[in-house]
């Protein structure tokens, strides 16, 4: 019973959570957009999400946020363009219209970018490649993830009980 009741306040409250919610802000400039990332707990910044950018659901640039959680990408589209951000475990979206961006005389600002050494697997680069699965099999997974943790902690504990 009491399983079933804290599942139940698990699922009902799900969507009041914002602990590790993730933030995506949108500053258009000449010729180009920067996204930033962080997460709403602590400011940390989104590494390696992927940004995609809509106008009327087509996708019309794509790219991915460095160390800093910054993306800054090419844009000379006008209107509302829609900003998707997505990171291991979190997504986010955000509008701007890109008439700003016409008007706007300011060059965008340098982003400094790092790259990771082409002869080691690094964890960006594990999850550049997760970031790459579909929604439906990354659910599965953290699922199976869970499952797999609950199950090897339901076992000690009943072993410890007997």
């Amino acid at each position: 019973m009491r399983f079933a009741l804290s599942f139940l306040v698990l699922f009902l409250f799900a969507q009041q959570s914002y602990a590790h919610r993730l933030i995506v802000e949108a500053k258009p400039s000449f010729g180009s957009v920067k996204i930033e990332a962080y997460y709403f707990e602590d400011d940390t910044p989104a590494q390696n999400a992927r940004v995609v950018l809509l106008k009327n659901d087509v996708v019309i640039q794509k790219g991915l946020t460095n160390d800093k959680g910054v993306c800054v990408l090419e844009l000379n589209e006008t209107g509302e363009i829609s900003v998707r951000v997505e990171s291991v475990g979190h997504a986010a979206s955000t509008k701007f219209n890109s008439l700003a961006i016409v008007k706007s005389e300011t060059p965008p600002e340098p982003v400094e970018t790092h790259e990771a050494p082409q002869n080691k697997v690094s964890f960006t680069d594990l999850q550049k490649k997760v970031l790459e699965f579909p929604t439906w099999l990354r659910v599965a997974l953290g699922f199976l993830v869970i499952g797999v943790f609950g199950g090897v902690g339901y076992a000690v504990l009943k072993r410890k009980r007997t």
